[in-house]
């Protein structure tokens, strides 16, 4: 169930060494941290990043069109998320991993992002300071989504 191209550009310095050996509980406890994470600090913080450059740009529709991608993109990361918590999880601290039954995949997902952030650059206010800082935090994001897909492929369902 490798994502070949998740595989080749997680950034293993951001890896957590003390995750190689944990049990699938503690690996576990930490894919929720990071769940509650990128629900209350991560996607908040690039809302009002957005919110402030459409402010700012308030004549430039593609925008809020790009933000209105993002959300569509962290509906379906809830989505993801409560899915792996309701039924990956519990499985793999069980050992009774059925992935046949309850695929969840990342490959959905990644692109959104990935757009996202190519849209962003190529608009005029990617210069301004503002647009910079959110591009660099969707940057960021989607590198920390990319090693925690990583770690759910490798750690937990291996």
């Amino acid at each position: 169930m490798t994502h070949l191209s998740t595989q080749n550009s997680v950034e293993f310095i951001d890896l957590p060494v003390y995750l190689l050996d944990s049990s699938p509980l503690e690996v576990v406890a930490y894919l929720k941290d990071a769940h509650q994470r990128y629900e209350n600090e991560d996607i908040p913080k690039i809302e009002q990043q957005f919110v402030g450059l459409m402010k700012l740009f308030p004549h430039t529709p593609t925008l809020r069109v790009i933000f209105n991608l993002f959300q569509k993109f962290q509906m379906e990361m809830q989505y993801h998320m409560k899915l792996e918590e309701q039924v990956l999880y519990p499985q793999a601290i069980s050992g009774e991993l059925n992935l046949g039954e309850h695929a969840i995949s990342h490959e959905d997902q990644e692109p959104f992002l990935v757009e996202i952030i190519h849209l962003l650059r190529k608009a005029k206010y990617a210069k301004n300071p503002f647009g910079s800082m959110l591009i660099s935090s969707l940057e960021n994001f989607e590198r920390e989504l990319r090693l925690h897909a990583w770690i759910e492929e490798h750690l937990l369902i291996a």
